[in-house]
């Protein structure tokens, strides 16, 4: 099996209010528990996200939509809405990416410590310890970030990691809004995350294929 290609890890990587404060502080231990915390009473999450793709060498961004939706076992399923989307799933040992209607696109990854990053597998499993993975500081990738809020600079302390580091914004409930990523091409990233839903009882059968072909599936919106 091959490795996963790296715009799943980062969306692995590894998940509001109206007066700001500043973004130029470390986050305190506090907050990285409290964000630890919210994520280890998460069952499963689903979110519709944005992202924006800075291309270096194309000096263009690309804009995509899609649909992201995790649960407890490393279950994964990440659907790009636009013409053409791929779609990456897995059910926490095996991940299948496809074009759906498209069986020729079928491509299948093993999930583990040879094929993944470690900060990787930690999130699929939990949200892992922030700290533990990461090296945490400040960060100025927002203007401004609303009250209750923590924004923060996470570079992986793996010396194998397939991006420079990862600016995250998390919401006062403690989960995440918004996603920085600096890859090793040089490229940008900046993911939205919106209509977020947790513990909504996802069943198995999202994460997994149940034939050996790439067929698309229904989602609930």
């Amino acid at each position: 099996m091959k490795s996963l290609p790296l715009i799943a890890l980062l969306l692995i990587a590894v998940f509001f209010s109206t007066t700001t404060q500043a973004v130029d502080k470390v986050p305190s231990s506090g907050e990285i528990d409290a964000i630890e915390s919210a994520y280890r009473s998460i069952d499963d999450l689903t979110a519709k996200f944005t992202q924006s793709t800075q291309i270096e060498l194309l000096a263009r961004t690309v804009t995509k939509h899609g649909l992201f939706q995790f649960k407890k076992g490393g279950k994964l399923r990440i659907e790009y809405k636009d013409k053409g989307g791929k779609y990456y799933v897995s059910d926490g040992s095996t991940i299948w990416t496809y074009v759906p209607g498209d069986d020729a696109s079928l491509e299948t990854f093993a999930v583990n410590d040879k094929t993944m990053p470690k900060e990787a597998l930690s999130f699929l499993n939990g949200f892992g310890k922030l700290s533990k993975e990461f090296s945490i500081s400040a960060t100025a990738s927002f203007d401004a970030i609303p009250a209750n809020s923590a924004a923060m600079r996470l570079t992986p302390r793996a010396k194998n990691a397939q991006y420079e580091w990862l600016d995250a914004l998390f919401g006062p409930d403690h989960l995440l809004k918004e996603l920085v990523v600096k890859n090793r091409s040089g490229n940008v990233s900046r993911y939205t995350f919106m209509e977020i839903k947790t513990n909504s009882s996802l069943p198995d059968k999202l994460f997994t294929l149940s034939s050996g072909k790439a067929t698309p599936d229904t989602l609930p919106e």
